[in-house]
Protein backbone atom coordinates (compact mmCIF):
# COMPACT_ATOMS: atom_id res chain seq x y z
CA UNK A 1 0.00 0.00 0.00
CA UNK A 2 1.42 3.37 -1.00
CA UNK A 3 2.19 5.87 1.76
CA UNK A 4 2.49 9.53 0.91
CA UNK A 5 4.12 10.98 3.99
CA UNK A 6 6.38 14.02 3.85
CA UNK A 7 9.34 11.68 4.33
CA UNK A 8 8.36 9.65 1.30
CA UNK A 9 8.06 12.82 -0.73
CA UNK A 10 11.48 13.99 0.30
CA UNK A 11 12.99 10.63 -0.56
CA UNK A 12 11.32 10.68 -3.92
CA UNK A 13 12.74 14.12 -4.65
CA UNK A 14 16.19 12.86 -3.82
CA UNK A 15 15.73 9.97 -6.19
CA UNK A 16 14.51 12.25 -8.93
CA UNK A 17 17.33 14.70 -8.52
CA UNK A 18 20.20 12.29 -7.86
CA UNK A 19 23.32 12.83 -9.91
CA UNK A 20 24.23 10.50 -12.75
CA UNK A 21 26.68 7.93 -11.57
CA UNK A 22 28.93 5.24 -12.91
CA UNK A 23 31.29 5.45 -15.86
CA UNK A 24 30.99 8.13 -18.50
CA UNK A 25 28.58 6.28 -20.74
CA UNK A 26 26.80 4.08 -18.20
CA UNK A 27 23.44 4.85 -16.63
CA UNK A 28 21.73 3.85 -13.41
CA UNK A 29 19.00 2.40 -15.62
CA UNK A 30 19.98 0.01 -18.37
CA UNK A 31 18.98 1.35 -21.78
CA UNK A 32 19.28 -0.67 -24.95
CA UNK A 33 20.77 2.00 -27.17
CA UNK A 34 20.92 -0.27 -30.17
CA UNK A 35 17.15 -0.63 -30.19
CA UNK A 36 16.57 3.11 -29.89
CA UNK A 37 18.47 4.31 -32.89
CA UNK A 38 16.65 6.10 -35.68
CA UNK A 39 16.20 4.28 -38.95
CA UNK A 40 19.71 4.06 -40.37
CA UNK A 41 20.50 5.78 -43.66
CA UNK A 42 24.07 4.58 -43.53
CA UNK A 43 25.80 2.25 -45.91
CA UNK A 44 26.89 -1.08 -44.43
CA UNK A 45 30.44 0.21 -44.37
CA UNK A 46 29.40 3.42 -42.54
CA UNK A 47 27.33 1.44 -40.08
CA UNK A 48 30.27 -0.83 -39.35
CA UNK A 49 32.50 2.19 -38.68
CA UNK A 50 29.86 3.79 -36.49
CA UNK A 51 29.42 0.65 -34.42
CA UNK A 52 33.18 0.25 -33.99
CA UNK A 53 33.82 3.83 -32.88
CA UNK A 54 30.78 3.92 -30.60
CA UNK A 55 31.76 0.71 -28.82
CA UNK A 56 35.32 2.00 -28.57
CA UNK A 57 33.99 5.21 -26.98
CA UNK A 58 32.17 3.11 -24.37
CA UNK A 59 35.32 1.13 -23.68
CA UNK A 60 37.37 4.33 -23.29
CA UNK A 61 34.80 5.73 -20.91
CA UNK A 62 34.81 2.63 -18.72
CA UNK A 63 38.61 2.88 -18.60
CA UNK A 64 38.29 6.50 -17.40
CA UNK A 65 39.72 7.88 -20.65
CA UNK A 66 36.98 10.49 -20.87
CA UNK A 67 38.73 12.82 -23.33
CA UNK A 68 39.31 10.01 -25.81
CA UNK A 69 35.71 8.84 -25.34
CA UNK A 70 34.42 12.34 -26.07
CA UNK A 71 36.48 12.61 -29.25
CA UNK A 72 35.21 9.22 -30.45
CA UNK A 73 31.61 10.27 -29.79
CA UNK A 74 32.13 13.41 -31.84
CA UNK A 75 33.47 11.23 -34.61
CA UNK A 76 30.37 9.01 -34.32
CA UNK A 77 28.17 12.09 -34.65
CA UNK A 78 29.93 13.07 -37.88
CA UNK A 79 29.30 9.58 -39.25
CA UNK A 80 25.62 9.56 -38.20
CA UNK A 81 24.18 12.89 -36.96
CA UNK A 82 20.80 11.21 -36.39
CA UNK A 83 21.99 8.63 -33.82
CA UNK A 84 20.22 9.33 -30.48
CA UNK A 85 22.55 7.07 -28.51
CA UNK A 86 25.43 9.47 -29.23
CA UNK A 87 23.50 12.40 -27.73
CA UNK A 88 22.51 10.23 -24.80
CA UNK A 89 26.14 9.30 -24.12
CA UNK A 90 27.33 12.87 -24.55
CA UNK A 91 24.87 13.99 -21.88
CA UNK A 92 26.69 11.66 -19.50
CA UNK A 93 30.02 13.26 -20.40
CA UNK A 94 28.68 16.77 -19.84
CA UNK A 95 27.18 15.66 -16.53
CA UNK A 96 30.64 14.80 -15.20
CA UNK A 97 31.74 18.31 -16.18
CA UNK A 98 28.63 19.85 -14.54
CA UNK A 99 27.90 21.47 -17.89
CA UNK A 100 24.16 21.82 -17.33
CA UNK A 101 23.19 23.42 -20.60
CA UNK A 102 24.90 20.74 -22.68
CA UNK A 103 23.51 17.93 -20.52
CA UNK A 104 20.00 19.12 -21.27
CA UNK A 105 20.72 19.97 -24.89
CA UNK A 106 22.12 16.46 -25.51
CA UNK A 107 19.24 14.66 -23.78
CA UNK A 108 16.66 16.82 -25.58
CA UNK A 109 18.32 15.90 -28.87
CA UNK A 110 18.23 12.19 -27.96
CA UNK A 111 14.49 12.41 -27.17
CA UNK A 112 13.79 14.35 -30.37
CA UNK A 113 15.59 11.74 -32.46
CA UNK A 114 13.94 8.79 -30.67
CA UNK A 115 10.53 10.06 -29.50
CA UNK A 116 9.23 6.54 -28.80
CA UNK A 117 12.06 5.74 -26.41
CA UNK A 118 10.46 6.16 -22.96
CA UNK A 119 13.78 5.53 -21.18
CA UNK A 120 15.26 8.60 -22.82
CA UNK A 121 12.21 10.65 -21.92
CA UNK A 122 12.36 9.57 -18.27
CA UNK A 123 16.04 10.38 -18.16
CA UNK A 124 15.32 13.84 -19.54
CA UNK A 125 12.56 14.36 -16.96
CA UNK A 126 15.02 13.48 -14.19
CA UNK A 127 17.59 15.89 -15.64
CA UNK A 128 15.01 18.66 -15.68
CA UNK A 129 14.32 18.11 -11.98
CA UNK A 130 18.04 17.88 -11.22
CA UNK A 131 18.68 21.26 -12.78
CA UNK A 132 15.60 23.06 -11.48
CA UNK A 133 13.24 22.89 -14.46
CA UNK A 134 10.29 21.36 -12.65
CA UNK A 135 7.63 22.53 -15.12
CA UNK A 136 9.49 20.99 -18.04
CA UNK A 137 9.85 17.74 -16.11
CA UNK A 138 6.10 17.72 -15.45
CA UNK A 139 5.41 18.18 -19.16
CA UNK A 140 7.61 15.18 -20.02
CA UNK A 141 5.93 12.95 -17.42
CA UNK A 142 2.46 14.00 -18.59
CA UNK A 143 3.47 13.18 -22.15
CA UNK A 144 4.70 9.75 -21.08
CA UNK A 145 1.46 9.12 -19.16
CA UNK A 146 -0.60 9.97 -22.21
CA UNK A 147 1.07 6.97 -23.83
CA UNK A 148 1.13 4.75 -20.72
CA UNK A 149 -1.55 5.89 -18.23
CA UNK A 150 -1.04 2.71 -16.20
CA UNK A 151 2.55 3.61 -15.18
CA UNK A 152 2.10 4.14 -11.42
CA UNK A 153 5.79 4.99 -10.92
CA UNK A 154 5.40 7.93 -13.30
CA UNK A 155 2.38 9.10 -11.32
CA UNK A 156 4.46 8.86 -8.14
CA UNK A 157 7.11 11.15 -9.65
CA UNK A 158 4.49 13.49 -11.01
CA UNK A 159 2.80 13.75 -7.61
CA UNK A 160 6.10 14.71 -6.02
CA UNK A 161 6.61 17.49 -8.56
CA UNK A 162 3.11 18.87 -8.13
CA UNK A 163 3.68 18.75 -4.35
CA UNK A 164 6.88 20.72 -4.80
CA UNK A 165 4.91 23.38 -6.71
CA UNK A 166 2.07 23.24 -4.12
CA UNK A 167 -0.32 22.71 -7.02
CA UNK A 168 -3.09 21.19 -4.93
CA UNK A 169 -5.56 20.72 -7.77
CA UNK A 170 -3.02 18.77 -9.80
CA UNK A 171 -2.08 16.77 -6.70
CA UNK A 172 -5.72 15.76 -6.27
CA UNK A 173 -6.00 14.93 -9.96
CA UNK A 174 -2.88 12.75 -9.76
CA UNK A 175 -4.20 10.91 -6.70
CA UNK A 176 -7.46 10.28 -8.56
CA UNK A 177 -5.47 8.78 -11.43
CA UNK A 178 -3.67 6.54 -8.93
CA UNK A 179 -7.04 5.39 -7.61
CA UNK A 180 -7.99 4.28 -11.14
CA UNK A 181 -4.98 1.95 -11.11
CA UNK A 182 -4.97 0.86 -7.44
CA UNK A 183 -8.55 1.35 -6.37
CA UNK A 184 -9.69 3.59 -3.53
CA UNK A 185 -7.56 2.95 -0.48
CA UNK A 186 -6.79 4.37 2.94
CA UNK A 187 -3.48 6.04 2.20
CA UNK A 188 -4.66 7.80 -0.94
CA UNK A 189 -7.78 9.05 0.84
CA UNK A 190 -5.75 10.32 3.79
CA UNK A 191 -3.50 12.21 1.42
CA UNK A 192 -6.47 13.75 -0.36
CA UNK A 193 -7.95 14.73 2.99
CA UNK A 194 -4.76 16.60 3.94
CA UNK A 195 -4.73 18.43 0.62
CA UNK A 196 -8.34 19.52 0.99
CA UNK A 197 -7.54 20.82 4.47
CA UNK A 198 -4.63 22.83 3.03
CA UNK A 199 -6.96 24.15 0.33
CA UNK A 200 -9.46 25.20 3.00
CA UNK A 201 -12.09 22.98 1.46
CA UNK A 202 -13.65 21.46 4.59
CA UNK A 203 -16.63 20.00 2.72
CA UNK A 204 -14.36 18.00 0.40
CA UNK A 205 -12.17 16.99 3.37
CA UNK A 206 -15.24 15.77 5.28
CA UNK A 207 -16.43 13.78 2.30
CA UNK A 208 -13.09 12.05 1.97
CA UNK A 209 -12.81 11.30 5.69
CA UNK A 210 -16.44 10.16 5.94
CA UNK A 211 -15.84 7.78 3.06
CA UNK A 212 -12.91 6.32 5.00
CA UNK A 213 -14.94 6.14 8.22
CA UNK A 214 -17.70 4.30 6.41
CA UNK A 215 -15.28 1.91 4.73
CA UNK A 216 -13.37 1.20 7.98
CA UNK A 217 -16.02 1.48 10.74
CA UNK A 218 -13.85 -0.25 13.32
CA UNK A 219 -11.02 2.25 12.91
CA UNK A 220 -12.20 5.14 15.09
CA UNK A 221 -9.29 7.35 14.07
CA UNK A 222 -11.33 8.66 11.18
CA UNK A 223 -14.30 9.50 13.42
CA UNK A 224 -11.95 11.37 15.77
CA UNK A 225 -10.54 13.31 12.81
CA UNK A 226 -14.05 14.21 11.72
CA UNK A 227 -14.82 15.39 15.26
CA UNK A 228 -11.71 17.54 15.37
CA UNK A 229 -12.53 19.08 11.97
CA UNK A 230 -16.03 19.91 13.11
CA UNK A 231 -14.66 21.69 16.18
CA UNK A 232 -12.14 23.63 14.11
CA UNK A 233 -14.78 24.75 11.60
CA UNK A 234 -17.11 26.05 14.31
CA UNK A 235 -19.54 23.14 14.49
CA UNK A 236 -18.79 22.54 18.15
CA UNK A 237 -21.97 20.71 19.06
CA UNK A 238 -21.61 18.24 16.18
CA UNK A 239 -17.90 17.77 16.85
CA UNK A 240 -18.40 17.09 20.55
CA UNK A 241 -21.17 14.61 19.81
CA UNK A 242 -18.92 12.68 17.40
CA UNK A 243 -16.13 12.57 19.98
CA UNK A 244 -18.48 11.49 22.78
CA UNK A 245 -19.75 8.69 20.57
CA UNK A 246 -16.19 7.54 19.99
CA UNK A 247 -15.51 7.45 23.75
CA UNK A 248 -18.79 5.64 24.35
CA UNK A 249 -17.65 2.90 21.97
CA UNK A 250 -14.02 3.00 23.09
CA UNK A 251 -13.72 4.61 26.56
CA UNK A 252 -9.93 4.71 26.55
CA UNK A 253 -9.48 6.20 23.08
CA UNK A 254 -6.46 8.42 23.70
CA UNK A 255 -6.77 10.26 20.40
CA UNK A 256 -10.30 11.45 21.25
CA UNK A 257 -9.28 12.45 24.76
CA UNK A 258 -6.39 14.52 23.41
CA UNK A 259 -8.83 16.39 21.15
CA UNK A 260 -10.99 17.08 24.22
CA UNK A 261 -7.86 18.30 26.03
CA UNK A 262 -7.12 20.83 23.30
CA UNK A 263 -10.76 21.95 23.30
CA UNK A 264 -10.89 22.42 27.10
CA UNK A 265 -7.61 24.33 27.10
CA UNK A 266 -8.80 26.66 24.34
CA UNK A 267 -12.04 27.32 26.24
CA UNK A 268 -10.18 27.95 29.50
CA UNK A 269 -11.87 25.05 31.24
CA UNK A 270 -8.87 24.29 33.45
CA UNK A 271 -10.50 21.72 35.71
CA UNK A 272 -11.77 19.63 32.80
CA UNK A 273 -8.43 20.05 30.99
CA UNK A 274 -6.40 18.85 33.98
CA UNK A 275 -8.72 15.90 34.54
CA UNK A 276 -8.44 14.79 30.91
CA UNK A 277 -4.69 15.39 30.92
CA UNK A 278 -4.32 13.09 33.91
CA UNK A 279 -6.41 10.42 32.19
CA UNK A 280 -4.27 10.58 29.06
CA UNK A 281 -0.99 10.51 30.96
CA UNK A 282 -1.99 7.55 33.11
CA UNK A 283 -3.44 5.54 30.23
CA UNK A 284 -1.57 2.51 28.96
CA UNK A 285 -2.84 3.31 25.48
CA UNK A 286 -1.04 6.65 25.21
CA UNK A 287 2.20 6.52 23.26
CA UNK A 288 5.32 7.13 25.32
CA UNK A 289 6.44 9.92 22.98
CA UNK A 290 3.13 11.74 23.54
CA UNK A 291 3.44 11.36 27.31
CA UNK A 292 6.99 12.70 27.30
CA UNK A 293 5.98 15.72 25.19
CA UNK A 294 3.12 16.51 27.55
CA UNK A 295 5.31 16.11 30.62
CA UNK A 296 7.95 18.39 29.11
CA UNK A 297 5.28 21.03 28.50
CA UNK A 298 4.07 20.65 32.08
CA UNK A 299 7.63 21.11 33.39
CA UNK A 300 8.12 24.19 31.20
CA UNK A 301 4.84 25.75 32.32
CA UNK A 302 5.62 24.94 35.95
CA UNK A 303 9.06 26.56 35.74
CA UNK A 304 7.71 29.59 33.92
CA UNK A 305 4.99 30.14 36.51
CA UNK A 306 7.09 29.22 39.55
CA UNK A 307 4.55 26.63 40.64
CA UNK A 308 4.96 23.87 43.21
CA UNK A 309 7.39 21.23 41.94
CA UNK A 310 6.04 18.55 44.30
CA UNK A 311 2.84 18.32 42.21
CA UNK A 312 4.91 17.74 39.06
CA UNK A 313 6.95 15.01 40.74
CA UNK A 314 3.76 13.34 42.02
CA UNK A 315 2.37 13.39 38.48
CA UNK A 316 5.58 11.80 37.19
CA UNK A 317 5.32 9.05 39.79
CA UNK A 318 1.66 8.39 38.94
CA UNK A 319 2.53 8.09 35.26
CA UNK A 320 5.41 5.74 36.07
CA UNK A 321 3.11 3.58 38.17
CA UNK A 322 1.41 2.67 34.88
CA UNK A 323 4.72 2.29 33.00
CA UNK A 324 7.31 1.43 35.67
CA UNK A 325 9.85 0.14 33.15
CA UNK A 326 9.82 3.16 30.87
CA UNK A 327 13.43 4.33 31.00
CA UNK A 328 12.88 7.49 28.95
CA UNK A 329 10.17 8.83 31.23
CA UNK A 330 12.15 7.88 34.31
CA UNK A 331 15.13 9.73 32.88
CA UNK A 332 12.96 12.81 32.36
CA UNK A 333 11.90 12.64 36.02
CA UNK A 334 15.54 12.37 37.12
CA UNK A 335 16.48 15.36 34.96
CA UNK A 336 13.68 17.40 36.53
CA UNK A 337 14.75 16.43 40.05
CA UNK A 338 18.32 17.46 39.24
CA UNK A 339 16.99 20.72 37.76
CA UNK A 340 15.22 21.39 41.06
CA UNK A 341 18.52 20.68 42.90
CA UNK A 342 17.06 17.86 44.92
CA UNK A 343 19.54 15.98 47.14
CA UNK A 344 21.52 13.06 45.78
CA UNK A 345 19.85 10.53 48.09
CA UNK A 346 16.48 11.45 46.52
CA UNK A 347 17.66 11.38 42.91
CA UNK A 348 19.93 8.33 43.12
CA UNK A 349 17.10 5.72 43.44
CA UNK A 350 15.49 7.11 40.30
CA UNK A 351 18.80 6.95 38.44
CA UNK A 352 19.37 3.38 39.64
CA UNK A 353 15.94 2.43 38.30
CA UNK A 354 16.95 3.80 34.90
CA UNK A 355 20.13 1.76 34.58
CA UNK A 356 18.37 -1.33 35.94
CA UNK A 357 15.80 -1.13 33.15
CA UNK A 358 18.15 0.30 30.50
CA UNK A 359 21.79 -0.27 31.51
CA UNK A 360 22.99 1.46 28.34
CA UNK A 361 21.68 4.85 29.55
CA UNK A 362 24.97 6.74 29.88
CA UNK A 363 23.49 9.98 31.32
CA UNK A 364 21.97 8.28 34.35
CA UNK A 365 25.09 6.22 35.02
CA UNK A 366 27.40 9.23 34.76
CA UNK A 367 25.20 11.15 37.18
CA UNK A 368 25.45 8.30 39.68
CA UNK A 369 29.21 8.18 39.21
CA UNK A 370 29.33 11.90 39.91
CA UNK A 371 27.45 11.40 43.19
CA UNK A 372 29.75 8.53 44.19
CA UNK A 373 32.86 10.53 43.30
CA UNK A 374 31.70 13.51 45.34
CA UNK A 375 31.13 11.18 48.29
CA UNK A 376 34.61 9.69 47.74
CA UNK A 377 33.03 6.27 47.44
CA UNK A 378 35.56 4.77 45.07
CA UNK A 379 34.12 1.26 45.29
CA UNK A 380 30.77 2.52 44.00
CA UNK A 381 32.54 4.38 41.19
CA UNK A 382 34.22 1.13 40.14
CA UNK A 383 30.97 -0.85 40.41
CA UNK A 384 29.16 1.68 38.23
CA UNK A 385 31.92 2.04 35.66
CA UNK A 386 32.70 -1.59 34.96
CA UNK A 387 29.36 -2.45 33.25
CA UNK A 388 29.55 0.79 31.27
CA UNK A 389 32.58 -0.50 29.38
CA UNK A 390 30.27 -3.22 28.03
CA UNK A 391 27.16 -1.12 27.40
CA UNK A 392 28.93 2.10 26.35
CA UNK A 393 32.35 0.99 25.10
CA UNK A 394 32.91 4.21 23.16
CA UNK A 395 32.22 6.61 26.04
CA UNK A 396 35.58 7.84 27.30
CA UNK A 397 34.38 9.32 30.65
CA UNK A 398 33.73 5.82 31.98
CA UNK A 399 37.36 4.81 31.34
CA UNK A 400 38.46 8.08 32.91
CA UNK A 401 36.53 7.69 36.16
CA UNK A 402 37.30 3.98 36.46
CA UNK A 403 41.00 4.62 35.92
CA UNK A 404 41.02 7.44 38.48
CA UNK A 405 39.20 5.30 41.04
CA UNK A 406 41.73 2.50 40.60
CA UNK A 407 44.58 5.01 40.84
CA UNK A 408 43.30 6.51 44.06
CA UNK A 409 42.93 3.02 45.52
CA UNK A 410 46.59 2.41 44.66
CA UNK A 411 45.61 -0.18 42.08
CA UNK A 412 48.05 1.22 39.56
CA UNK A 413 48.13 -1.80 37.23
CA UNK A 414 44.35 -1.79 36.87
CA UNK A 415 44.36 2.00 36.45
CA UNK A 416 46.99 1.91 33.72
CA UNK A 417 45.21 -0.92 31.89
CA UNK A 418 41.95 1.03 31.98
CA UNK A 419 43.54 4.22 30.67
CA UNK A 420 45.31 2.33 27.89
CA UNK A 421 41.99 0.83 26.78
CA UNK A 422 40.40 4.25 26.95
CA UNK A 423 42.97 5.77 24.61
CA UNK A 424 41.46 3.71 21.78
CA UNK A 425 38.11 5.52 22.00
CA UNK A 426 39.57 9.04 21.84
CA UNK A 427 38.46 10.90 18.72
CA UNK A 428 38.92 14.41 17.37
CA UNK A 429 35.50 15.26 18.85
CA UNK A 430 36.40 14.10 22.37
CA UNK A 431 36.33 16.61 25.23
CA UNK A 432 39.81 18.15 25.23
CA UNK A 433 39.87 18.71 29.00
CA UNK A 434 39.00 15.08 29.78
CA UNK A 435 41.48 13.71 27.24
CA UNK A 436 44.18 15.99 28.61
CA UNK A 437 43.58 14.78 32.18
CA UNK A 438 43.43 11.25 30.82
CA UNK A 439 47.00 11.45 29.57
CA UNK A 440 48.18 13.43 32.60
CA UNK A 441 47.19 10.66 35.01
CA UNK A 442 48.67 8.06 32.67
CA UNK A 443 51.92 10.01 32.80
CA UNK A 444 51.88 10.03 36.62
CA UNK A 445 51.29 6.27 36.77
CA UNK A 446 53.98 5.49 34.22
CA UNK A 447 56.48 7.69 36.05
CA UNK A 448 55.67 5.97 39.35
CA UNK A 449 56.44 2.68 37.60
CA UNK A 450 59.83 3.97 36.46
CA UNK A 451 58.79 4.15 32.80
CA UNK A 452 60.05 7.67 32.35
CA UNK A 453 60.15 7.78 28.55
CA UNK A 454 56.53 6.60 28.26
CA UNK A 455 55.51 8.98 31.05
CA UNK A 456 57.01 11.98 29.25
CA UNK A 457 55.29 10.90 26.02
CA UNK A 458 51.96 10.80 27.88
CA UNK A 459 52.59 14.29 29.30
CA UNK A 460 53.37 15.54 25.80
CA UNK A 461 50.06 14.10 24.57
CA UNK A 462 48.30 15.74 27.48
CA UNK A 463 49.66 19.18 26.58
CA UNK A 464 48.82 18.71 22.92
CA UNK A 465 45.17 18.45 23.88
CA UNK A 466 45.30 21.24 26.46
CA UNK A 467 48.49 23.24 26.73
CA UNK A 468 47.43 24.91 30.00
CA UNK A 469 46.76 21.74 32.00
CA UNK A 470 48.45 23.04 35.11
CA UNK A 471 48.50 19.73 36.97
CA UNK A 472 50.40 18.13 34.12
CA UNK A 473 52.66 21.16 33.71
CA UNK A 474 53.64 21.01 37.38
CA UNK A 475 54.38 17.28 37.49
CA UNK A 476 56.12 17.25 34.12
CA UNK A 477 58.29 20.21 35.10
CA UNK A 478 59.23 18.63 38.41
CA UNK A 479 60.11 15.26 36.86
CA UNK A 480 62.20 16.96 34.19
CA UNK A 481 64.05 18.85 36.92
CA UNK A 482 64.90 15.55 38.62
CA UNK A 483 66.77 14.49 35.49
CA UNK A 484 68.90 17.62 35.69
CA UNK A 485 68.28 18.20 31.98
CA UNK A 486 66.34 20.89 30.13
CA UNK A 487 65.82 23.00 33.24
CA UNK A 488 64.89 25.98 31.06
CA UNK A 489 61.88 24.13 29.66
CA UNK A 490 60.97 22.93 33.13
CA UNK A 491 61.08 26.50 34.41
CA UNK A 492 58.79 27.75 31.62
CA UNK A 493 56.22 25.05 32.35
CA UNK A 494 56.35 25.60 36.10
CA UNK A 495 56.02 29.38 35.76
CA UNK A 496 52.69 28.90 33.92
CA UNK A 497 51.31 27.06 36.94
CA UNK A 498 52.40 29.78 39.37
CA UNK A 499 50.81 32.45 37.19
CA UNK A 500 47.59 30.43 37.05
CA UNK A 501 47.44 29.70 40.80
CA UNK A 502 49.81 32.04 42.70
CA UNK A 503 48.79 30.66 46.13
CA UNK A 504 49.17 26.97 45.31
CA UNK A 505 51.94 25.75 47.59
CA UNK A 506 52.78 22.73 45.41
CA UNK A 507 53.22 24.85 42.30
CA UNK A 508 55.25 27.44 44.21
CA UNK A 509 57.48 24.71 45.63
CA UNK A 510 58.11 23.18 42.21
CA UNK A 511 59.03 26.54 40.71
CA UNK A 512 61.27 27.42 43.66
CA UNK A 513 63.01 24.06 43.39
CA UNK A 514 63.72 24.47 39.68
CA UNK A 515 65.20 27.91 40.37
CA UNK A 516 67.26 26.29 43.13
CA UNK A 517 68.62 23.69 40.71
CA UNK A 518 69.57 26.55 38.39
CA UNK A 519 71.53 28.04 41.34
CA UNK A 520 69.22 31.08 41.43
CA UNK A 521 69.03 30.88 45.21
CA UNK A 522 67.67 34.31 46.04
CA UNK A 523 64.82 33.98 43.53
CA UNK A 524 64.13 30.47 44.81
CA UNK A 525 63.84 31.84 48.37
CA UNK A 526 61.14 34.34 47.32
CA UNK A 527 58.93 31.60 45.97
CA UNK A 528 59.61 29.01 48.68
CA UNK A 529 58.61 31.60 51.29
CA UNK A 530 55.25 31.94 49.53
CA UNK A 531 54.97 28.16 49.42
CA UNK A 532 55.55 28.00 53.21
CA UNK A 533 52.86 30.62 53.82
CA UNK A 534 50.33 28.64 51.78
CA UNK A 535 51.47 25.18 52.98
CA UNK A 536 48.20 24.44 54.79
CA UNK A 537 48.71 20.66 54.58
CA UNK A 538 52.16 20.94 56.23
CA UNK A 539 53.92 19.07 53.43
CA UNK A 540 57.27 17.72 54.68
CA UNK A 541 58.69 17.97 51.13
CA UNK A 542 57.96 21.70 50.89
CA UNK A 543 59.45 22.36 54.31
CA UNK A 544 62.57 20.30 53.51
CA UNK A 545 63.02 22.15 50.21
CA UNK A 546 62.72 25.41 52.09
CA UNK A 547 65.51 24.29 54.41
CA UNK A 548 67.71 23.37 51.43
CA UNK A 549 67.10 26.76 49.80
CA UNK A 550 67.83 28.67 53.06
CA UNK A 551 71.02 26.63 53.52
CA UNK A 552 72.39 27.72 50.16
CA UNK A 553 71.27 31.26 50.87
CA UNK A 554 73.74 31.01 53.82
CA UNK A 555 71.10 31.04 56.54
CA UNK A 556 71.96 27.70 58.11
CA UNK A 557 70.13 28.33 61.40
CA UNK A 558 66.85 28.86 59.57
CA UNK A 559 67.65 25.84 57.37
CA UNK A 560 68.16 23.57 60.42
CA UNK A 561 64.95 24.86 61.97
CA UNK A 562 63.05 23.99 58.80
CA UNK A 563 64.72 20.56 58.48
CA UNK A 564 63.70 19.76 62.05
CA UNK A 565 60.09 20.71 61.28
CA UNK A 566 60.19 18.45 58.25
CA UNK A 567 61.73 15.61 60.28
CA UNK A 568 58.91 15.84 62.82
CA UNK A 569 56.50 15.07 59.99
CA UNK A 570 58.65 12.62 58.03
CA UNK A 571 60.28 10.74 60.91
CA UNK A 572 61.99 8.03 58.83
CA UNK A 573 63.78 10.45 56.49
CA UNK A 574 67.45 9.53 57.06
CA UNK A 575 68.70 12.27 54.72
CA UNK A 576 66.97 14.89 56.85
CA UNK A 577 68.58 13.52 59.99
CA UNK A 578 72.02 13.78 58.34
CA UNK A 579 71.36 17.38 57.24
CA UNK A 580 70.38 18.33 60.78
CA UNK A 581 73.36 16.53 62.30
CA UNK A 582 75.90 18.01 59.87
CA UNK A 583 74.12 21.38 59.60
CA UNK A 584 74.64 21.46 55.86
CA UNK A 585 72.75 20.83 52.64
CA UNK A 586 73.33 17.32 51.27
CA UNK A 587 72.27 16.59 47.74
CA UNK A 588 70.24 13.44 47.23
Amino acid sequence: MRKYSSIVILVALVVLSSCKQGSLLSKEKSIDVASTAAVSRLTPEQQMKFNYFYLEAIRMSESDHSTSAFELLQHCRRINPDAPEVDYSLSQFYSTLKDTSNVLRSMEAAVAKAPENTDYAEELAGDYVRYGHVDKSIAVYESLLNKRPDRSNLLDNLYVLYSQNKDYDKMISTLNRMEVIEGKNEKLSEEKFRIYVNQNKPKKAFEEMEALADKYPNDLRYRVTIGRMLLVTGREKDGLNVLRTVLKNEPDNTMAKMVFMDYYKEKGLDSLYNSMLYQVLTSKNTETADKINMLRNIVSDNERNGADSTKVIKLFRDVLTVSPNDADMTELLASYMILKKMPADSVAPVLHRIITVAPEKAYARLQLIGYAWSAKNLDDVITLCRPALQYNPDEMPFYYYLGLAYYQKNMSDEALSTFQKGVSVITAQSDASIVSDFYAVMGDILHDKGRQKEAFAAYDSCLQWKDDNIGCLNNYAYYISLTGNDLGRAEQMSYKTVKAEPTNSTFLDTYAWILFLQKRYEAAKLYIDQALINNVDSSAVIIEHAGDIYALNKNIDKAVELWKRAADISKDNKLLIRKIKLKKYIRE
